[in-house]
């Protein structure tokens, strides 16, 4: 038997011998193979360089070896220090070494290169076998990607929506500032987590859409309450991913509800304005000329023709002084403010009914009680029913109309049908 330890227990390595089998190897890899070597008084050499080391660092093999310095010198002097710190810790641990680093060729260019290699001791120091490359196109391709994300991300952090993201698994992938402000629920809170865990208490009505573009793999838009908020909710389904955008729309409509108060209020004015030159105009025009026709009825006496001429005068103008006498009295927003929403649409029927055209079939199932009702909102419902009616008796051959006014839970339904 011999008495030589086995190859892997032996401690020299015949390193000429090593050097010729990775030369054989090397210049079929894209990129430099080194043999680097680390003395022990600290002392560096270069066993080995293939030939990739000229397209990669500009440098022939005979330059590389002969100074080991000239492979030092490009290294930006950002990385420099990392780097040395690298290798010292390598050769210290004979752990694996895997470093990134810049460097700047002779010619100028700028190139991120990556190196990888195992050390292990020799007699005199350590070596490691190394393959370094070209990473120029991957890193920027990386950085690009995570510039993105970022600029990505900071549009999501300040956008006034929230937003917020689902993955297949229902876990949260995405959760933005906006999405914490109006839920009240933290990012560090639900990130990861179960939505319908996270949802389940205090926003189940959110929940249920989510669930319900997730399953049915749709988009879904409406309108809900979150956390005494109206806003405005759109979820999309993309390949298991839901994306949820929610827009507080609140401001927006009560702004839209006091610009119709605005509209409703400046058309009641015109209204008024439009009765009161009723009144005091048309009517009392009419009023003398009435007055005018009686005294000439008196003058003529019997003249048989001529005071039947002077009886449809006086007929005329009282059918007109009655029609818009009514015309103003509707008009008349005082009347509306000072009475009920019952006794109103009592008025109404009341007006309707003397039409021997149309008859009216008027329901109201509401209770004062349970009905909190603005004067805004009130006028509203009486000047739609007024027109619709008018509409009926005006534009309908209908013989019979139905006027149904509700009321459902703290809703008022109204519903108006003619036949």
């Amino acid at each position: 038997m011999s008495n030589s330890p086995p190859p892997h227990t032996n401690p020299l390595i015949n390193l000429s011998r090593e050097t010729e089998r990775i030369k054989n190897i090397a210049n079929n890899i894209k990129g430099a193979i080194l043999r680097y070597k680390v003395n022990e008084d600290g002392s560096e050499e270069m066993l080995y360089v293939s030939d990739g080391i000229q397209e990669l660092y500009e440098l022939t093999v005979e330059e590389a070896m002969s100074n080991v310095d000239r492979m030092w010198d490009p290294v930006w002097n950002e990385d420099l220090q990392e780097f040395k710190q690298s290798v010292s810790e390598s050769a210290e641990n004979l752990t694996h070494w895997d470093f990134t680093w810049r460097i700047t060729t002779p010619s100028g260019i700028t190139k991120y290169v990556h190196g990888r290699g195992t050390p292990f001791r020799v007699e005199d120091g350590t070596v490691w076998d190394t393959v370094i490359v070209d990473v120029t196109g991957r890193v920027k391709s990386e950085k690009k990607l995570q510039r993105t994300i970022k600029e990505e991300a900071l549009i999501l952090e300040t956008i006034p929506e929230s937003f917020f993201s689902i993955k297949p698994d229902w876990r949260i992938g995405y959760w933005n500032w906006g999405a914490a402000n109006l839920t009240g629920i933290a990012k560090d809170q639900v990130i990861g987590n179960d939505i319908r865990k996270v949802l389940e208490v205090q926003h189940q009505e959110l929940l249920e859409q989510i669930k319900y573009v997730k399953i049915k793999r749709r988009q879904a838009f409406t309108e809900m309450m979150v956390n005494d908020r109206v806003c405005s909710v759109s979820v999309h389904y993309s390949e298991g991913i839901v994306l949820c955008i929610i827009e507080d729309i609140t401001d927006k409509k009560t702004n839209e509800g006091q610009m119709l108060e605005k509209l409703i209020q400046a058309q009641e004015l015109e209204r008024n304005r439009i009765s009161r030159t009723l009144h005091d105009g048309i009517v009392q025009q009419l009023v003398s000329l009435n007055m005018r026709v009686n005294h000439l009825e008196e003058l003529l006496g019997f003249e048989h023709q001529l005071f039947t001429e002077v009886h449809q005068i006086k007929s005329q103008i009282k059918s007109i002084t009655s029609q818009v006498r009514e015309v103003s009295h509707q008009l008349q927003t005082s009347d509306i403010v000072n009475a009920s929403l019952q006794e109103l649409c009592l008025r109404l029927y009341e007006q309707v009914s003397l039409n021997r055209e149309v008859k009216f079939d008027f329901q109201m199932h509401i209770e004062l009680a349970n009905v909190d009702i603005s004067d805004v909102l009130k006028t509203h419902i009486f000047r739609i029913l007024q027109e619709l009616t008018n509409n009926i008796l005006k534009h309908s051959k209908a013989t019979l109309a139905s006027v149904v006014l509700d009321e459902i839970g703290d809703h008022l339904y109204l519903t108006v049908s003619d036949n």
